[in-house]
């Protein structure tokens, strides 16, 4: 049995920052995103802050094949065991952003997160939370698409026949302060971004665990 203890220098310094902050800005720049969400941690002595740096030449993980990553990865050291902060920014959010982006993004945030953490010899890792920040919101017309449907096939013999599928119950989650990764149920925040006059989105979170 390999036993395999914590050791930040075992880690290229390319892949991660140290943040000798309780303040962490998150931002993204392309056009899909243009913003910025400013993270407020408690000032707790004993804990450090690693920010996981977006890899320039695709070679993080290639062998998966889920290797889509959400746009920041924060991990929050208490001793040897941590909490995990997973963030995705959005202009926009809508169903298919929602099911078939952002959901994918934070899957392969976490295991981009999970190798991370296992070559530094982090092995309990006490929390994980995600966070979808966004400008525009579309979707409650959705989900009351979903609902809709939910109460037809509830109701209705024939419409017993056409039961949810998986992207609607996906849909419906979003109204939830959890979400599915991987078999299991973790927090969810959904962070309302504010236009400033550069038209990027900003806002802040404080974490309180």
């Amino acid at each position: 049995m390999i036993n395999v203890s914590y050791d930040l220098k075992r880690i290229k310094q390319d892949y991660y920052c140290i943040i000798n902050s309780s303040t962490i800005l998150i931002d993204e720049t392309s056009d899909d995103g243009r913003a910025e969400l400013t993270m407020e941690f408690q000032k707790t002595s004993g804990r450090q802050f690693i920010k996981l740096l977006r890899e320039t030449d695709h070679s993080w993980l290639g062998y998966l094949e889920n290797n889509s990553c959400a746009d920041g990865i924060i991990i929050e050291l208490i001793g040897t065991s941590c909490n995990l902060y997973i963030v995705e920014l959005k202009r926009t959010v809508n169903d298919q952003k929602w099911t078939g982006k952002i959901r994918k993004q934070f899957r392969g945030a976490t295991l981009r997160a999970l190798a991370f953490l296992s070559s530094l010899g982090i092995k309990d890792i006490m929390n994980i939370e995600y966070f979808t920040a966004y400008v525009t919101s579309y979707m409650d017309q959705h989900i009351q698409a979903a609902k809709a449907k939910q109460k037809i096939s509830n109701s209705s013999i024939i419409g017993k026949k056409a039961k949810l599928g998986i992207k609607d119950e996906e849909v419906l989650e979003w109204e939830l302060d959890e979400i599915t990764v991987f078999n299991s149920k973790f927090t969810h925040h959904k962070v309302e971004l504010q236009r400033n006059a550069n038209n990027i989105g900003i806002g802040n979170f404080i974490v309180n665990n």
